[in-house]
């Protein structure tokens, strides 16, 4: 598109500007990116210096003559809120850094080089001054400022749901104790309690057919509870101990907490990505002679839509496909129920609950192996991030404003809406999303993990407390067992530190 005649700047056409606009953007991720790789490291150098109390752990694991690390056996729970704070705060530094590069290379006559070795041709308009390069490159840094500002409100809002989610499955966990020590009747008129108990039947249900589909997984539960996996009613057995014991709200939390810090921390490989996108646009604005700007903002807009819309129709849709199961079967009762039980149960009335499709086997073999709610949550985030930056360059487009006021204002217009729509559906669509992932038959390695570490803390946890009624199952060498035997990555991920909080809660209760 050439400009008007009365125009003062550089450039004759929008692609130029948006051309150079890519190419600078790039340079300032990259600088940042630098940045941001050498903070980190230097932040995890100091993670590993001398604490107080290291002398006694050293002293203590030469008495004890073993050669593993002494760690605390406790699930590493993150405060989401401290966690986004600490990364806004180093994004920002990075934005600052960038801020005094460009001052640098100013000061030592970087611009000054760029206007002597880049000349304006009649296939390519440069600027022409230091002034002009100055400027240019500031406008570029402040875009760029106030694209991540944009982009960290959106994870505020998926970071402020994620806390209000893990804290309401906390207390309905709290109120399904409440129940199942209580003598009255334990019928709840919550809704949310109710979805609470049909999500975990779903889970231990789907846990009850292990045996047979994964048997590894079954020895290995059965291994760190002490029990015999080749035994008679063995199944039967663990689905009573997970039944009564299991941390349901705590393996969610985890999950959710998992998925959010990160999208909070930005995987270097999403910045791979962003960074090769800006790349592909400085090519169609080069050899298209295209304003990528000018046409990547409608498609960035209409692609936002349309990825929130999937992700709130998957959600909703496998959400009301597993309360309905859990419904006809029953396991949304507060009483253990196998998968042969629920079989026999429901045969009569849909005998194709359990028959796996093709399509379906397929599809569930794709979730099992490979990480796919990370995959999905970052391809939002490069999602988000670019429509930020747009709506940022729509907002400081200053000859977009003059020359073209009416499409500026229907983009303004169009990032406003959609800025809304994902401010309000972001905080519910991304933790309902990142917990019904984690729910069989979906469960990858990383769920896996997660489910015999919260296990692991559920071991200690009934350990430490005094025998009663509950766990005449649970045999007496699972202490050492659930110790000694646990791999080391899901030893040192254990829920130590949350079982005090259970019996915070239950004494509170009582």
């Amino acid at each position: 598109m050439e400009l008007e005649e009365d125009s003062v700047q550089w450039y004759k056409y929008g692609w130029e500007h948006s051309y150079l606009e890519m190419i600078t953007l790039v340079i300032l991720t990259c600088l940042a990116l630098v940045f941001e790789v050498c903070f980190h490291q230097l932040m995890h150098a100091m993670e590993h210096t001398y604490l107080y109390g290291d002398e006694h752990a050293n002293t203590a694991l030469v008495m004890r003559g073993s050669s593993r690390h002494v760690t605390e056996t406790r699930t590493r729970h993150r405060r989401l809120f401290k966690e986004f704070v600490s990364r806004v705060a180093g994004e920002f530094m990075s934005l600052g850094f960038l801020g005094l590069s460009v001052f640098i290379f100013n000061f030592i006559g970087g611009f000054d080089i760029l206007v002597e070795k880049f000349h304006s041709t009649d296939d390519l308009h440069l600027p022409e001054s230091v002034t002009e390069y100055a400027h240019f490159v500031e406008l570029v840094h402040i875009k760029l400022f106030l694209g991540m500002a944009m982009y960290f409100v959106l994870v505020f809002r998926v970071v402020s749901g994620g806390v209000r989610q893990v804290r309401k499955w906390e207390q309905l966990n709290l109120q399904r104790i409440e129940h199942a020590t209580s003598s009255g009747p334990t019928d709840s008129p919550d809704p949310d309690f109710d979805k609470y108990l049909r999500l975990r039947g779903h889970f231990l249900f789907k846990l009850s057919d292990w045996q047979r589909k994964e048997p590894t997984h079954f020895r290995e539960t059965c291994r760190m509870l002490g029990m015999c996996a080749t035994s008679e009613g063995a199944q039967r057995k663990l689905d009573l101990w997970l039944h009564e014991n299991f941390s349901f709200s705590e393996y969610l939390a985890i999950n959710v907490e998992h998925g959010v810090c990160d999208s909070i921390e930005v995987h270097p490989l999403t910045w791979l990505v962003v960074l090769l996108i800006m790349c592909s646009f400085a090519v169609i604005d080069r050899l298209g002679r295209l304003d990528s700007i000018g046409l990547g903002t409608p498609i960035c807009i209409l692609l936002a839509f349309g990825m929130l819309a999937s992700m709130q129709w998957l959600a909703v849709r496998k959400h009301r496909r597993i309360l309905d199961r859990a419904r006809a079967s029953g396991v949304d009762q507060q009483l253990p129920i196998s998968f042969q039980d629920a079989q026999q149960q429901s045969a009569h009335s849909d005998e194709s609950m359990y028959t796996e499709k093709p399509a379906a086997h397929i599809v569930k073999n794709l979730h099992r192996h490979y990480n796919t709610e990370m995959i999905t949550l970052r391809v939002l985030q490069i999602v988000l991030f670019l429509i930020s930056y747009f709506f940022a360059s729509t907002l400081l487009d200053l000859d977009g404003w003059r020359l073209h006021a009416k499409r500026t204002w229907l983009y303004t217009a169009g990032f406003v809406l959609l800025f809304s729509l994902l401010s309000y559906s972001l905080p519910s669509s991304v933790p309902t999303f990142l917990a019904l992932m984690a729910l069989p038959p979906y469960m990858d390695d990383d769920n896996l993990k997660m489910f015999f570490s919260v296990l692991a803390g559920d071991i200690q946890y009934h350990r430490r407390r005094p025998s009663d009624d509950h766990d005449h199952d649970l045999p007496h060498q699972v202490a050492d067992e659930s110790e000694h035997d646990l791999p080391h990555q899901v030893a040192d991920e254990s829920v130590l530190g949350s079982a005090h909080r259970k019996d915070d809660a239950i004494e509170s209760l009582s």
